[in-house]
């Protein structure tokens, strides 16, 4: 086994910068089929080619770069990241054209390095999606616990300056109240003037986390979403059906809504939730008095 064949099989792939002397054998090889070369520079065996394997060459290519944005986000994920990926880096960069770089330096704070990537935050990429994406990106990660209202709010101060910032900011108040879908979001618009409530708050009964997609505490009502997106499919329906009987034996009144109702029927939504919320608050009140 010569000197390339064992770096390739210890790293994956050999950058001729690091080893000057193999430059000239790394190009005859790469001119002769033998080797693939994924950026300037930069060889790996044909055979043994992944994404993850061109992502860690990237990495290593631009040692001061970040994978930031869409790509980021998708690693976070777990999914495999689309081309061009995105790359942003303190200075310019030729790169090939299945990598987009975006000249910026991003803070260390919202750097992650492990398994030989460099990647922006969860929050940090998905507050640079929020102008481009209404935010969808964000919520996932909200409804995944990966960010928080504040980390994406953290995150989006060290974005000043950059482009698409005031829509950003717009995108990103309007998630103040923790909306994991675009149903919740505009829930929350609707309940705007109305007091009392909260998003994605926990509740754990007989042992089983419920997260409600609002909650009103004082009169234990509870306002849920049915969207495609979120709550679609079979299995999903019978979990919505068990959830809600649970709510139910303890003591909780359920109002469930729909896409439709929420863009077709604002009014009468807001006024179903104001007074089944003053009803149970009656009835709150009436059972302490019994007590």
């Amino acid at each position: 086994m010569d000197t390339i064949e064992t770096l390739l099989t210890r790293e994956g792939f050999v950058l001729a910068r690091e080893h000057p002397l193999l430059a000239r054998t790394l190009n005859r090889r790469w001119r002769a089929g033998q080797l693939e070369r994924l950026h300037p520079g930069v060889f790996a065996d044909p055979q043994r080619l992944s994404v993850a394997l061109r992502l860690r060459a990237l990495c290593r290519w631009a040692p001061r770069a970040v994978l930031h944005e869409a790509t980021a986000i998708s690693l976070w994920l777990g999914e495999e990241p689309r081309q061009p990926l995105q790359l942003a880096n303190p200075c310019s960069l030729r790169a090939p054209v299945t990598v987009h770089v975006t000249q910026r330096r991003i803070a260390a704070e919202h750097i992650h390095r492990e398994r030989g990537l460099t990647l922006a935050s969860p929050a940090y990429a998905a507050a640079e999606r929020a102008a481009s994406d209404d935010g969808q990106a964000a919520m996932h990660l909200l409804r995944t616990g990966m960010v928080s209202i504040d980390t994406l709010t953290e995150a989006a101060t060290a974005l000043r300056g950059t482009r698409g910032h005031a829509k950003r900011m717009r995108v990103l108040r309007s998630l103040a109240a923790n909306p994991w879908s675009p149903a919740e979001r505009r829930l929350h618009a609707l309940l705007g003037g109305v007091s009392g409530w909260v998003a994605n708050h926990r509740l754990r009964l007989d042992g089983i986390t419920v997260i409600p997609d609002v909650l009103f505490e004082a009169s234990r009502l509870v306002v849920e979403v049915d969207g495609y997106q979120v709550h679609g499919g079979s299995a999903a329906f019978q979990r919505d059906r068990d959830r809600q009987n649970l709510l139910v034996r303890h003591g909780y009144a359920v109002l469930r809504l729909t896409w439709q109702d929420l863009t077709e029927r604002p009014e009468h939504c807001v006024r179903l939730i104001r007074h089944t919320d003053r009803v149970w608050n009656l009835h709150a009140d009436a059972l302490g008095d019994v007590e």
